[in-house]
């Protein structure tokens, strides 16, 4: 299997059918995930699953289409479009990049993530930043 099928297979699994169980049969114990912690970086699979499940308490309901980019033998790249649904039934949809690096055994080492939370954060009702407003010349 390609590094690009493989990360295809985590959003598949983890985050499309909320396979929590195979994040452990895809992911090193010693992962670290980088994009997705307020720290800038989670260490561990555990950590990463403390994020995972909070995400999900978050949004119940997830869709992520995967359009792969870049691959080798040990890193794969994808584009992602995320559709999801929160807990208070609020829909949101936003897009991001993974960069997942591979070991041997086939397992995620090291993942790189930029999604666009500041997107999903407005579509929430959280202003943080005012959204730009289109300007269209009159005609």
């Amino acid at each position: 299997m390609s590094t690009s099928e493989l990360l295809s297979q985590w959003y598949d699994e983890v985050w499309n059918k909320s396979n929590d169980a195979f994040i452990d049969e895809m992911m090193s114990r010693e992962v670290v995930v980088y994009g997705l912690d307020p720290s800038g970086s989670a260490k561990g699979v555990e950590n990463f699953k403390v994020f995972y499940h909070k995400f999900r308490e978050s949004f119940p309901t997830v869709s992520i289409k995967v359009t792969p980019l870049v691959s080798d033998h040990q890193t794969a790249t994808a584009f992602c479009n995320v559709s999801a649904r929160s807990a208070t039934g609020k829909e949101v949809t936003f897009s991001g990049l993974c960069v997942a690096r591979y070991f041997i055994c086939f397992k995620i080492v090291e993942a790189w993530n930029n999604f666009d939370f500041l997107k999903m954060y407005q579509q929430l009702g959280h202003i943080l930043v005012a959204q730009i407003e289109e300007n269209t010349p009159n005609s």
